[in-house]
This record gives C-alpha cells, sequence and structure tokens, in this order.
C-alpha cells in the first residue's frame, strides 16, 4: 500500500463518528466466546505475549514518552497513528496510554511501542505495518535459485557496517547499502527472491526484510535476534525459522555449505516459515487480538471494566 493511499483511508476512516465504534466495543470482545477451543487458546497466547501486564498501575508522565489521551495526535499522517485508531477507535476518546511509535530498542513498561527488547515489557501492538507486514508470493522453488546470498539495506549502523565491510569483496554474496549518498545499491524484493539465502540484519530494532523473506521460498540468515515486534520474533527458532550465524558473521559460507548440502534442512525451514507467516494473515483475528491487547491496557490501569470471560483471557 502506498503512503498516499494509507493517508487516504487513515483519514476517511476519522470521519466517521467515534461513537459509532466504541458502541461496537461490546460485540467485538464477544466475539470470543463463540471461537473454537484451539482458537481461543491461540488468541489467549499471542494476548499475554504482546501485553504480559499482570499487575494494576496507573498511567502517569515518563520521561521520553509521549503522554495522551485517545483524541489527541489523530491527525498525525504516520503509519502508527493510523495503524493505532484501527484498534484504539473501539474505546473512549478519554482513555489514557503511554506510547512510544518509533523504531524501539529499549524496554519502556507500561508503554505501546512497535518494537521492544526480546523478553521485555513493553506492550506491542501492529504498528507500521504498511512497511513491516509485506508478505511476498514466491514463484521459484528453492532449488531453482542462485547458491548466494543477497542483502540489501540502509548501513547506518555498526553491524551493518562492519558486516559490509568484512564481506564487501566476497563472490559469494550480492551486498548493496540502500542509503544513495553511498552510492546506492536498491534491488528489488522480486530480484532477491532469485537468492536461496537473504541475509536479515537487524537495524535501530528489528530487520524489516525477516517477515516478507519468510514468506518467500528463500531462507533468512541472521546472527542472534535481539529485538520483537508484533511478528513475535522471540518465538522463532534458530535452523528452525532461519539459519542462525555468529555475530561476528564468521560461520556464514560454513552454514550457506551445510544448507546447500542438507536438503531436509531447507524443506523444513521453508515450511516452518511458511507455516508461521499464516497467523498474520487473517484480518478478524489481528484486529481482535489488538482490541484484547489495548482491552488489556486499559483494565489494568483502571479505565475500564470488562465482563469476567475477557478477564479470565489474561490470566496466564
Amino acid at each position: 500500500m502506498s503512503r498516499m493511499i494509507m493517508n487516504i483511508k487513515g483519514l476517511s476512516s476519522l470521519m466517521i463518528p467515534r461513537v459509532f465504534f466504541t458502541n461496537k466495543l461490546k460485540n467485538k470482545l464477544s466475539l470470543v466466546q463463540n471461537l473454537k477451543p484451539v482458537e481461543l487458546d491461540n488468541i489467549k497466547n499471542r494476548l499475554n505475549y504482546y501485553n504480559n501486564i499482570n499487575d494494576f498501575f496507573e498511567v502517569l508522565p515518563i520521561k521520553d514518552i509521549e503522554y495522551a489521551s485517545l483524541k489527541d495526535n489523530l491527525l498525525k499522517k504516520t503509519s502508527y497513528s493510523f495503524d493505532f485508531y484501527k484498534v484504539s477507535k473501539y474505546f473512549s476518546k478519554d482513555f489514557k496510554v503511554n506510547k512510544f511509535f518509533y523504531d524501539c530498542a529499549t524496554e519502556f513498561k507500561t508503554t505501546i511501542t512497535k518494537s521492544r527488547p526480546i523478553n521485555s515489557s513493553n506492550v506491542i501492538l501492529k504498528l507500521d505495518s504498511r512497511r513491516h507486514f509485506c508478505f511476498l508470493k514466491d514463484n521459484i522453488d528453492f532449488k531453482n535459485k542462485l547458491d548466494l546470498a543477497v542483502f540489501r539495506g540502509a548501513c547506518l549502523q555498526q553491524n551493518r557496517i562492519d558486516f559490509m565491510n568484512k564481506f564487501k569483496d566476497s563472490n559469494r554474496l550480492n551486498l548493496g547499502n540502500v542509503i544513495k549518498s553511498n552510492g546506492g545499491g536498491y534491488l528489488s524484493k522480486e530480484e532477491q527472491l532469485k537468492y536461496k539465502f537473504i541475509i536479515s540484519l537487524e537495524g535501530w530494532d528489528v530487520a524489516t526484510n525477516l517477515k516478507w523473506i519468510m514468506s518467500s521460498n528463500s531462507i533468512a540468515i541472521t546472527p542472534r535476534l535481539k529485538y520483537e515486534t508484533w511478528f513475535m520474533e522471540g518465538r522463532l527458532i534458530p535452523n528452525e525459522h532461519f539459519l542462525l550465524i555468529k555475530d561476528d558473521f564468521s560461520d556464514i559460507f560454513d552454514v550457506m555449505d551445510n544448507a546447500l548440502s542438507n536438503n531436509d534442512l531447507v524443506k523444513n525451514i521453508i515450511r516452518n516459515q511458511n507455516e508461521y507467516i499464516k497467523q498474520f494473515l487473517d484480518f478478524k483475528t489481528e484486529e481482535l487480538i489488538g482490541i484484547l491487547v489495548l482491552a488489556k491496557y486499559f483494565y489494568f490501569s483502571n479505565q475500564l471494566k470488562l465482563d469476567n470471560f475477557i478477564v479470565d483471557l489474561f490470566k496466564n
């Protein structure tokens, strides 16, 4: 979705009176009563993964964090704001939140963010989805791809700079820095899918490309993951969902060679990664989980009363 279309859709949704949505909250929450046990378990599991608050608290100003009511800043033309409104519109405009709508590599308790360090307690919502949740249709079988690895990214962080410097002369890696001031290096996702391996390196927080790589028939190569988003990167298992390399990248060619000679490993990773993607493809489920994440936030901040069947979902 282009930024212009995103803005048009986002602004159009703001033209509908909020009361239209707040009156639907009870019906939205009641949907959980009609779910099959396995579906309910999955939603409960994800809800409490994104929001692991289990104690009552008061929403108060925090240094470096935006403290606002839901009615504030609705006209900010950002992917974060529009994605937040998709689920927050069902709640009272006077409800208060702490939020940090930028790349986030720091733990901020009781704060709504797009990303967080793995095993931290930020409350995660599906934000900046236009950029982060881009899944692809890949018609090229792994066996028909190039026996090489490709990387394209903005190389501003030290880990990416180090990687580029270390392998700039390698004939097994097609590398490019997409910052034009450094010479450019753009390569479309479709072109990158011609390679068996796509390198994924975290930046200010998560690596944006990991999600679309995992929707393909190529395999991601990455060091240990440190950050996560709505995609629950913390639940990905090395060498089951991606190929793990050392933090100093020193074993990358050994890892590639092992995969090229191990058909079972390749088949398992592609099957696992494609299966993992499926849980994010149902719009109604994604919306319901987002609403529940906020409902839990407002419940534990003493701003919202909920029926017991919803409160029971908050118990791990």
